[in-house]
């Protein structure tokens, strides 16, 4: 990992972009990233505070693992923008505190580009009916600025493997109705999905609510290991990615 003495040692005697902090200002994590990222997953991160909340960011990815090569850290959507179209990472992490225009429109300009960057939102505060139009843009993963580093790491690991992450406390806003389902990413089954019983359906109804699986294995009245088998069926039969991507075929399918 990488200490204030580490960072400070970096930082001595530079005079970045006061917007974004760069590369070449971060050095390298303890020889754990080349200069070209070869080999590792490149990322853009989009820090929506002070210089300080950038940095400390910047240094807390460049620390994760030598699977991750930090290119910038931009300040605000514009530099964000222009660090992408230099750097062009896999991954663009976008740390705001809310949907706005500025960011709808840095999302449609990635999609309408078409390339590989994929970006996942962690946002401090999300309006609801917001979240469908966000999805439908191309976003990558959807999660909470409140999450813990190694769920961070975990993300990024789904993302370069080309698959969908999605907080499961932004399900129940799909479930309810309170955004536009039809903006959400992914395959929506042609037909409603056959072979679903009325117990998998519960189940699927209960992990909409956002239980976790010890609370749904205790509100059904079964073992943990029976509930996550069923899960598996479950995510076999719509078909599905995970318990989170299982919940939204559902509702797009109309069966909960």
């Amino acid at each position: 990992m990488i200490d204030s003495a580490t960072v400070s040692r970096r930082f001595r005697g530079r005079t970045p972009d006061a917007h974004s902090i760069r590369h070449a200002d971060l050095g390298e994590a303890d020889g754990s990233a080349s200069e070209n990222g070869s080999g590792t997953t490149r990322v853009v991160a989009l820090v929506e505070g002070s210089r300080l909340q950038a940095a400390g960011f910047a240094a807390l990815l460049a620390g994760f693992s030598p699977e991750i090569t930090v290119l910038a850290v931009p300040r605000d959507i514009a530099g964000c923008r222009r660090e992408i179209d230099r750097d062009r990472p896999d991954i663009a992490i976008l740390n705001v505190r809310t949907v706005r225009p500025e960011l709808v429109r840095l999302l449609r300009y990635l999609q309408e580009r078409g390339d590989q960057v994929r970006p996942v939102m962690l946002a401090e505060s999300l309006d609801p009916q917001c979240v469908g139009r966000v999805l439908g843009l191309g976003l990558g993963g959807l999660l909470s600025a409140d999450l813990e580093p190694a769920d961070l790491l975990n993300a990024l690991r789904v993302l370069r493997a080309g698959r969908m992450i999605l907080d499961p406390a932004v399900v129940p806003y799909l479930v309810n109705g309170a955004c536009d389902m039809n903006g959400v990413q992914g395959r929506a089954p042609a037909t409603t999905p056959a072979g679903l019983t009325s117990a998998e359906l519960e189940i699927l109804r209960l992990a909409a609510e956002g239980l976790g699986n010890d609370e749904i294995a205790q509100r059904l009245a079964i073992s943990t290991s029976t509930l996550k088998r069923n899960l598996r069926l479950i995510v076999g039969k719509l078909p599905a990615r995970d318990r989170t991507s299982a919940v939204v075929a559902a509702v797009r399918a109309g069966l909960i």
